[in-house]
């Protein structure tokens, strides 16, 4: 959702001064052409919660479980298939998001974590 969250709707608008920060994840692919691309949670499917709920994690976790994992490649081949892609890489960056006096501004991303696909999601045996 474009206007999260600094939105006029009274609802879910609270008060946001001067300085208050916001992360952001974003969801970047590069394609096999090296085109790199943003993948937002409609293109996957899922809403904007089920983004921060189902995808973010995979990235966040020090070594994600298989289920999260699973999940990941499965809405990675969602995607390749509804946009006729092929994803190489995955990553997930993090941004702020910082209300100014001039309106919001941002800071450079810093990448949280980078996949290479497709992903192994079998379990290792030692």
């Amino acid at each position: 959702y474009w206007g999260f969250p600094f939105t006029d709707y009274k609802l879910y608008a609270s008060a946001r001064y001067r300085g208050h920060r916001v992360n952001q994840s974003t969801l970047v692919g590069t394609l096999s052409d090296s085109t790199v691309v943003e993948i937002p949670g409609n293109h996957l499917g899922v809403s904007f919660w089920g983004f921060y709920r189902r995808v973010v994690p995979c990235f966040r976790d020090a070594k994600p479980g298989m289920s999260s994992l699973t999940t990941l490649r499965d809405l990675m081949e969602r995607y390749e298939r509804r946009h006729n892609r092929t994803l190489t890489k995955l990553r997930m960056e993090r941004r702020e998001l910082i209300l100014t006096e001039d309106g919001v501004m941002s800071t450079p991303p810093v990448v949280m974590r980078t996949f290479d696909l497709p992903l192994d999601v079998t379990e290792s045996r030692s």
